[in-house]
């Protein structure tokens, strides 16, 4: 599985060199030891030996997500681009969020900070573009509070402001 911290666009970019990475670790031999500890008794001694085989790194076998990371790094030009072109279609969802909000027939009857958060969670869920989801909710889809209560109150005086 992915590493969950880059999103779905970034990893789309490095799929090709993941599954090259996946497909020579299916030729190597897992089998195979790492450490090794010998043991012995000596005239009353115990004597031991650890022995040590590298051939994890001789493969550049890593954790997932340090050799994701590396991956991402090789492509950051690209990488950039991406997060550019999110950063803009999330501001552009944002700002159009703010607008229909604000000229909704009923943004302005919300007159409680509950009913303003029910009112924006049911709006997200059921007329605001998707995008916008990776900014109000987290990882396994809570609603991320605080966000959304700077958010709402943000929007409700606007709304005050230009009445």
């Amino acid at each position: 599985e992915f590493d969950q911290s880059f999103s779905e666009e970034i990893l789309d970019l490095i799929e090709e060199e993941i599954e090259q990475h996946n497909n020579l670790l299916d030729e190597v031999d897992f089998s195979r030891n790492r450490f090794g500890y010998l043991y012995t008794f000596v005239q009353g001694q115990i004597i031991y030996m650890v022995l040590e085989d590298d051939w994890f790194e001789k493969h550049n076998i890593y954790p997932s997500y340090l050799t994701v990371h590396e991956l991402v790094m090789n492509r950051l030009d690209e990488v950039s681009e991406v997060l550019e072109s999110r950063e803009e279609v999330l501001m552009e969802a944002l700002d159009k969020l703010h607008e229909d909000l604000i000229n909704h027939p009923l943004f302005r009857y919300q007159t409680s900070k509950k009913k303003r958060f029910d009112f924006f969670l049911d709006y997200l869920e059921n007329e605001a573009d998707d995008v916008l989801d990776s900014v109000f909710f987290n990882l396994e889809g809570e609603p991320l509070q605080e966000e959304i209560r700077d958010f709402i109150e943000h929007l409700w005086r606007d709304k005050k402001m230009t009445q």
